[in-house]
């Protein structure tokens, strides 16, 4: 039995020592990465060239998960020595000039000021309303949305053609049809409990 378990303990270590030399990683292929380059990919998948094949694991390539801008990643090993690597990064979509947003909140650091001016500008005081703030955007992405200001009373929201407060998102679905009828007849609107009104002014 001591003989049995010994020659297996040999094998397992023998195979260990193996896994080193051979076979190595000789080709890897990054796919849809555009804010990291192919080799910050491979970076934060602790994946290099000459690497042992078989010690690329999931938990050797957890960095890259976890990294704010990937939201999603896919790692494939094709025999013998192909390492494919497929992520989904997410967008900078919102800015209050400090801080980035995607558009599930998550914080992406490293956007250029060239990027922030393209993005979503949010301004405000008070509590923040980061998650009122992310259904506005979805609400209006169909829509050029430049602006969006809080305060506690409400929010304000800019869009090219017109700009609307309303107390709440809640509020502004409730007189969604309203709202819409007064694009393109005033350059701003007010929602109410009651209903909406616009203004020239």
């Amino acid at each position: 039995m001591r003989i049995a378990m010994s020659l297996s303990l040999l094998i397992l270590v023998a195979l260990l020592l193996a896994s080193f030399f051979y076979p190595k990683i000789d080709k890897v292929i990054v796919n849809n990465n555009l804010h990291y380059s192919k080799e910050e990919i491979m970076k934060l998948a602790n994946v290099e060239i000459n690497k042992p094949f078989f010690w690329l694991t999931t938990w050797s390539a957890a960095g890259l998960i976890k990294d704010p801008w990937i939201k999603d990643a896919k790692i494939y090993k094709r025999w013998p020595s192909t390492v494919s690597i497929s992520v989904s990064e997410r967008k900078p979509i919102l800015t209050n000039g400090f801080q980035n947003f995607a558009i599930d909140g998550t914080i992406l650091s490293n956007v250029s000021p060239e990027q922030q001016k393209a993005l979503i500008q949010l301004d405000g005081w008070g509590e923040p309303r980061l998650d009122e703030i992310i259904k506005l955007i979805n609400l209006f992405d169909k829509y050029e949305l430049e602006k969006i200001s809080y305060v506690p009373s409400g929010l304000t929201v800019k869009l090219a053609k017109i700009e609307v407060f309303t107390p709440s998102v809640e509020m502004l679905k409730i007189h969604w049809g309203s709202f819409l009828s007064q694009v393109g007849k005033y350059k701003k609107t007010y929602v109410y409990p009651w209903g909406v009104s616009g203004s020239n002014e």
